[in-house]
C-alpha cells in the first residue's frame, strides 16, 4: 500500500461519521402545544425553522466512546511495520541488523484535525382536510461545511539512520541496512502533503482531500397526520408519511463530504398522544415513529479489504439503509396562556444496513458500523398567540419557539448540539 493510501485510510476511518450527519427537520402541525392536535379545517399553516448546530468535533464510535476528530500520526518503525507484510519484511531485517536504527526511523509526522458545521432551514405547509385530518409537507435547505486540516510536522530522519548505523563501526551491517533503506523509501516515498493528494487523487480517484462545503435541498417529506379523539385535555394521533429522495447523496468520490438525503423513499409512521396531568398546568407527550427504508441500487466503491476500506473500483450495489425508530418524550409547563417551557428525551435507533452485490466481503465490509442509536436531550420554549387569538385578545395566532438539543451518548453517530429556531403562521 503506497503511504498516500495509508494516511487517507486513516482520514477515512477517523471521519467517516460525519457521513452520518442529517439532521432532521420533522414537524408536527398543531394548532396548539399537544401531540394530537390538528389544524381545524380550513385553517393553513406555514413554518419556517432554522436549525444550526455547534462546531462538531467528535463522533461516538461503535463502543460507544467519544472520540475527537484529530489525529496525531506518527510513520515510525512499529506503525509502518503493522500497515502491511511488505513493510515487516525490510522492518524486521533493519532490526536485525539495527535495532537502535529501527527505534529512530521515522518517515513523518502529522497532525490532522476536523471539524464540521450544518445549517438547515426548513419550510413547511400544512391544511386542515377536516377537523382530525391535517395534510403537510416539508421542504428541508442545507448547508454544510467540513474544515480539514493536515499539518506535517516532521520530515524523515533517513540520514540519522545511516548515521546511527555507521557509529557502529560495522561496514557490514551499513552495507545491508542501505539496501533495507533503499527497499522501504521505494516502497513509502517522502510523505508530503503532495504526495498523499497525488496518491489519493490519481491512483484511487478520489477528489483531493481537504475543506470542503455544500448546500442544497433535502428529502422532502409528505404526509398526513389523523386525531383518535375528540378530548380537549388528552388525545391520541397517527401519522403516515413519505420521503421523497430529493436530497444529494453521499459521493463515493469525497471522503469528507456530508450527504443530505438517503437516496431512496422512506415509508414513515407515527402513533403518539398526550394529556393534561391532573388538571395542572403540566402536560405529558409521547410518540414513536418508524421509517421503513426501501432498498435502492446506488454506485459506491469497492473496498479493498476491512482493515483498508479505500476502493480503486466502482460497482453498483442494492442498499437497504437499516430502519429507523425514534422515541420522543416530553414534559410541557405552560406558564400562561402565551409562554411554555418543554424538556424531553429523544431516543434513535437505526438498524444495520444490508448491501446486495456479487461482492461478497464488500457487502459485508460496507454493512459494518451501520447500526446506529443516540439519546438526546431537548429543551424548547414556546410563545404563542393561538389562544390570545381565539379570546379575541390578539389579531393573529402564531408560535414562535426556540430550543436546543444536545446528544448525551449514542453510538456511530457524531457528537454534537443542535440550536432551533422556528415561526409557525397560522390563517
Amino acid at each position: 500500500m503506497p503511504l498516500g493510501a495509508l494516511i487517507g485510510y486513516i482520514l477515512l476511518m477517523n471521519f467517516r461519521y460525519l457521513r452520518f450527519l442529517i439532521i432532521l427537520t420533522s414537524y408536527a402541525f398543531t394548532a396548539e402545544a399537544a401531540y394530537y392536535s390538528t389544524l381545524p379545517k380550513g385553517v393553513r399553516a406555514l413554518v419556517y425553522r432554522q436549525v444550526n448546530t455547534d462546531k462538531i468535533h467528535s463522533s461516538f464510535t461503535g463502543n460507544k466512546q467519544e472520540k475527537d476528530y484529530f489525529l496525531k500520526l506518527s510513520l515510525d518503525a512499529r506503525s509502518l511495520e503493522k500497515a502491511q507484510e511488505v513493510f515487516a519484511s525490510y522492518l524486521q531485517a533493519l532490526k536485525a541488523q539495527s535495532p537502535e536504527a529501527y527505534d529512530a526511523l521515522q518517515l513523518g509526522e502529522y497532525e490532522i484535525d476536523a471539524y464540521a458545521k450544518v445549517n438547515v432551514q426548513g419550510i413547511g405547509a400544512a391544511f386542515g382536510l377536516t377537523d382530525r385530518l391535517t395534510a403537510y409537507t416539508v421542504f428541508p435547505y442545507y448547508k454544510a461545511q467540513v474544515n480539514l486540516n493536515m499539518v506535517r510536522t516532521k520530515g524523515n530522519n533517513n540520514q540519522q539512520v545511516q548515521q546511527i548505523v555507521q557509529a557502529s563501526g560495522n561496514s557490514s551491517n551499513a552495507t545491508v541496512v542501505d539496501g533495507i533503506m533503499n527497499g522501504i523509501t521505494n516502497i513509502l516515498p517522502d510523505a508530503s502533503g503532495g504526495v498523499i493528494q497525488s496518491v489519493m487523487v490519481n491512483h484511487f480517484g478520489y477528489q483531493p482531500v481537504g475543506n470542503w462545503e455544500g448546500q442544497g435541498m433535502g428529502d422532502l417529506e409528505v404526509g398526513m397526520i389523523y386525531r383518535l379523539t375528540d378530548k380537549p385535555d388528552k388525545g391520541l394521533a397517527a401519522t403516515l408519511a413519505f420521503a421523497l429522495p430529493t436530497g444529494k447523496t453521499d459521493d463515493p468520490d469525497i471522503i469528507q463530504d456530508i450527504p443530505f438525503g438517503d437516496g431512496q423513499f422512506d415509508v414513515i409512521g407515527e402513533f403518539g398522544g398526550g394529556a393534561r396531568l391532573w388538571s395542572s398546568n403540566f402536560s405529558f407527550d409521547s410518540f414513536v415513529r418508524y421509517t421503513y427504508q426501501v432498498p435502492a441500487s446506488k454506485t459506491l466503491r469497492i473496498p479493498d479489504s476491512e482493515e483498508y476500506p479505500l476502493g480503486t473500483n466502482k460497482a453498483t450495489f442494492t442498499e437497504k439503509l437499516g430502519d429507523k425508530i425514534e422515541v420522543t418524550s416530553g414534559l410541557t409547563y405552560q406558564f400562561t396562556r402565551w409562554l411554555s417551557l418543554m424538556a424531553a428525551h429523544l431516543y434513535n435507533y437505526t438498524l444495520k444496513s444490508k448491501y446486495s452485490s456479487p461482492f461478497a466481503e464488500a457487502n459485508r465490509i460496507l454493512a459494518k458500523d451501520t447500526e446506529k442509536e443516540s439519546h438526546t436531550a431537548k429543551l424548547e420554549a414556546t410563545f404563542s398567540t393561538v389562544e390570545l387569538y381565539k379570546a379575541n385578545k390578539f389579531f393573529a395566532p402564531f408560535n414562535i419557539s426556540a430550543g436546543a438539543q444536545k446528544i448525551l451518548t449514542g453510538k456511530n453517530v457524531p457528537s454534537f448540539t443542535r440550536f432551533d429556531f422556528e415561526f409557525r403562521m397560522f390563517f
